[in-house]
């Protein structure tokens, strides 16, 4: 047994309490032992910096600085109001230029008007469809929405038809992964960063498997979650996480992960003082979402002396335990509302782990409304093509609509205030709506509230081209 801890000091900010076929750690294994790795990521997206490039004037498309937008990745948390040390993201969050997936920097040097002029279909087709990368150049995100909608807005039957492909590819995408690569995991929103995700300790058993803890947002808290490997070298090759538990309000030091009998772990650290404590108690009320109750709760445990050296058993079979087979694990499945006893949890054919909105009962595809049509279109090319796996939920009046072509599961029927009181202000919440509509063109506006002071909303044109509505311009709206 080979043990390997990283000397460091985390400080967590408030999270929320955590709930608990196919019980064992395969779940956390299968995927490291298959030698098929030619499965499309989108986890290991790049949203990057484009300093000074200029989007094109145009009656639909106004001139922007890309580098309105940038706030380092290390800072997310301050994007949306919440104080989150940089050392949250562990290990440090410094990004790998060697793997183009986690590069924050273009170097292939395109703009904005670069792509909203160009008539290269291929390379347009290339740019829209690079969820990791475009023949070894960094892309930005933003320039996934604008290649993807100026092949819309040239209009030839080429054009169209990459748009075609990149929808097909899209729709080919599951709100599970088999895998996923550690480094830059992008927000599904244009103007919040993503982060940073990396392990914090790690632990490799007698028969080769190594284990890993690292902080996650997927599931719209930040949790604790377990991944492992076989291949720890290969950045790409670490299972899905799996969350272990989101309850921590207290400052973390010396994390240790252990493998103890079979199937079984424990995870060791010093509980601290968390350096927000010593924030100003409206501060902590208001901006960190916390109640009296929570501040009484920490008063208390520092006074009674609970807080030091802490020990965590991680059973593998449980955390994994996955009662009706589709994938989601029992714990993971009651923290999204679904029924862990019900591979199918709203009865509409899908299975809940290939279902990207699984409290919604999707329509047939041939009984769609035009509306809907629309707003498939609209949500595809920009929570899908952001590329993020993380939780999103309908916070608003929007229509509702069956979704494809984003990773990770889409919520109707979740109250995000409710949401935001349990688990803190890490899921994005968004609603959209058709602003105009004629007989061969429509609007759509797409808003987005995290936190106070980060929310934001873009707009996404389309026009009717032989009875299919195609994207032909985005554009990003104010942030508050």
């Amino acid at each position: 047994m080979i043990t390997k801890k990283h000397s460091l000091s985390l400080q967590i900010q408030r999270f929320g309490d955590g709930g608990t076929g196919c019980s064992s750690t395969d779940i956390l294994t299968k995927a490291s032992e298959s030698n098929d790795y030619s499965e499309e990521d989108p986890s290991c997206s790049t949203i990057v910096e484009s300093s000074g490039s200029k989007l094109r004037q145009s009656t639909r498309l106004r001139s922007r600085r890309a580098g309105e937008r940038g706030r380092p990745a290390t800072r997310m948390c301050f994007e949306v109001g919440i104080l989150v040390m940089a050392a949250l993201f562990l290990v440090g969050c410094g990004r790998d230029v060697s793997e183009p997936c986690n590069s924050m920097v273009l170097e292939s040097g395109l703009t904005y008007e670069q792509v909203y002029k160009s008539t290269d279909i291929p390379r347009l087709e290339a740019i829209a469809d690079s969820f990791c990368h475009v023949t070894n150049e960094r892309v930005d995100v933003h320039l996934r929405f604008v290649a993807y909608a100026r092949l819309g807005e040239i209009g030839t039957a080429e054009s169209l038809a990459a748009v075609e492909r990149i929808d097909e590819r899209g729709k080919q995408i599951k709100p599970i992964s088999k895998r996923l690569s550690l480094g830059y995991w992008p927000s599904p929103v244009w103007h919040i960063s993503g982060i940073e995700v990396e392990l914090f300790t790690t632990t490799e058993t007698d028969q080769g498997i190594t284990y890993g803890l690292l902080l996650t947002p997927v599931l719209g808290a930040l949790d604790i979650s377990l991944v492992s490997s076989r291949d720890p070298s290969d950045r790409a090759r670490w299972t899905r996480p799996i969350p272990v538990r989101n309850v921590l309000k207290w400052g973390i030091e010396n994390p240790e992960l252990a493998a103890q009998s079979a199937g079984h772990l424990r995870f060791s650290f010093d509980e601290t003082e968390p350096e927000y404590f010593a924030m100003p108690r409206e501060e902590l009320l208001s901006i960190m979402g916390m109640a009296d109750s929570d501040l009484e709760a920490i008063a208390r445990r520092l006074e009674t002396g609970k807080s030091g050296q802490q020990h965590w058993e991680v059973d593998l079979n449980k955390i994994t335990h996955d009662s009706d087979g589709d994938g989601w694990t029992d714990t993971e499945e009651t923290r999204l509302g679904l029924n862990p006893n019900n591979s199918d949890s709203d009865d509409d054919g899908i299975n809940d782990g290939d279902d990207i909105t699984p409290d919604y009962k999707n329509p047939a595809m041939e009984s769609l409304s035009e509306n809907q049509k629309i707003l498939q279109k609209a949500i595809f090319a920009t929570l899908g093509l952001s590329g993020s796996r993380c939780l999103v939920i309908v916070d608003g009046p929007s229509e509702r609509v069956p979704i494809w072509g984003y990773a990770g599961p889409i919520l109707y029927d979740i109250d995000g205030d409710e949401w935001r009181k349990q688990y803190g202000f890490v899921v994005v919440g968004v609603n959209w709506e058709i602003v105009s509509r004629t007989q061969l063109e429509a609007e759509v506006a797409i808003r987005d509230y995290r936190a106070p002071f980060a929310s934001g909303y873009q707009r996404v044109f389309l026009r009717r081209i032989q009875e299919e509505w195609y994207v032909v311009a985005w554009e990003r709206g104010l942030v508050s």
